[in-house]
């Protein structure tokens, strides 16, 4: 199926790629539910940047839809018009995920917006208007993405200086740092509990500190470095570029299970809203359901290339991209595909889901935002 579509970015410009999908079966529609008959992947807008992108982020009433690029900028879009707001420059090349604070009493929730780049930095940005609060200098390139406390007082972010660094999220100011023995690029991730971060570095090894102190309180070795980073649910699951997933005791730092894909994997797990199953994609072309109880594979589904890109999850559906320049829709059950959209580039740029389900957010590695309905109707 073509489509001819006109869009709007940094420039306008017509479009028309391939929309595939599996041939649709007749299904009754339930409320909230997407049904077998209902179609996804049609271009809502795209936001041209003509560089390396990295992956967007939604503000928190979904309005806004930011991302950086390897030009050095940091732009918000207008996730109805796909209109650029503002954007803010930085000195490096961006490839880290924003995120939006979770501010206390006084401020309103997504306020600020912290995002990392290659010049070194963490900034704090006003989400609405993109003057900087501040910045902190890390002692090299930081490719890790933010993340914050459960309180949100608290950014935590990796550097290639072997460093995962605390940082005030109000003032900028160092509360600790805690060394790795490698760079780290994998994004930092806090225990429900809050009191442990967890993060991997190229030293082969995932790290449990106290968010409170810094403190080391295990280490886990992998056989090779550890770019993806963990997601945490009943364990604390992580891949590796030794090919496996873990699933590690978050409390402890043992080993409950490990599975084994058939080569590096750099994207990052993604655990269902049941928590019974993870979702992990890997360059051996496939995308991963892992049953997280007993590490068995439950569904794999092939792409053309490596899955470099980490999935999201929403409603029933597994969104990921792929180096074959698809960007796919995949049921979470079975595996089976929903749809997929032919972008321009590879897609190493994980998505974003709006806050309704109905569209989400993917950069292709080299020129577009792309805004992609999902065929969900609430």
């Amino acid at each position: 199926m073509l489509l001819t579509i006109t869009c709007y970015g940094v420039f306008l410009e017509q479009l028309s790629l391939e929309v595939s999908k599996v041939t649709p079966q007749t299904a009754t529609m339930v409320s909230g539910i997407k049904s077998s008959n209902q179609t996804g992947g049609e271009v809502v807008w795209k936001f041209g940047i003509m560089t390396g992108v990295a992956s967007p982020a939604l503000s928190n009433d979904g309005a806004i839809v930011y991302i950086g690029v390897h030009d050095q900028y940091f732009f918000a879009v207008n996730t109805t018009t796909g209109h650029e707001k503002w954007r803010f420059r930085t000195t490096g090349n961006i490839n880290s995920r924003p995120v939006l604070s979770n501010d206390g009493p006084g401020s309103p929730p997504g306020s600020t917006v912290y995002v990392t780049s290659a010049d070194s930095y963490l900034y704090a940005l006003d989400a609405e208007t993109g003057v900087q609060k501040w910045k902190f200098k890390t002692g090299s390139y930081v490719y890790s993405s933010p993340a914050l406390s459960n309180s949100g007082d608290t950014v935590y972010v990796g550097s290639a200086d072997y460093y995962l660094y605390a940082v005030d999220a109000a003032t900028g100011a160092l509360h600790w740092k805690s060394k790795t023995g490698g760079i780290v690029n994998s994004s930092p991730v806090v225990s429900n509990g809050g009191d442990t971060v967890y993060v991997g570095s190229d030293d082969t090894y995932l790290y449990a500190f106290g968010t409170y102190d810094g403190i080391r309180k295990w280490k886990f070795k992998t056989g090779k470095g550890v770019n993806s980073s963990p997601a945490f649910g009943a364990a604390v699951y992580v891949g590796s570029d030794d090919s496996y997933l873990y699933a590690i005791d978050g409390d402890t730092g043992d080993q409950i299970w490990k599975f084994k894909t058939g080569t590096g994997v750099n994207s990052s797990p993604v655990v269902s809203n049941g928590g019974d199953t993870v979702y992990v994609g890997s360059d051996d072309t496939y995308l991963y359901a892992v049953d997280t109880a007993t590490g068995d594979q439950k569904w794999k589904f092939k792409t053309g290339k490596g899955v470099n890109s980490s999935p999201a999850l929403s409603n029933n559906t597994v969104y990921v991209g792929s180096d074959d320049f698809y960007f796919y829709a995949v049921d979470a059950a079975t595996g089976v595909q929903e749809w997929r959209r032919e972008l321009n580039n590879a897609v190493g740029s994980s998505p974003a889901l709006s806050n309704d389900g109905a569209t989400v957010y993917v950069a292709d590695q080299y020129q577009y935002l792309w805004a992609l309905s999902t065929g969900y109707t609430a």
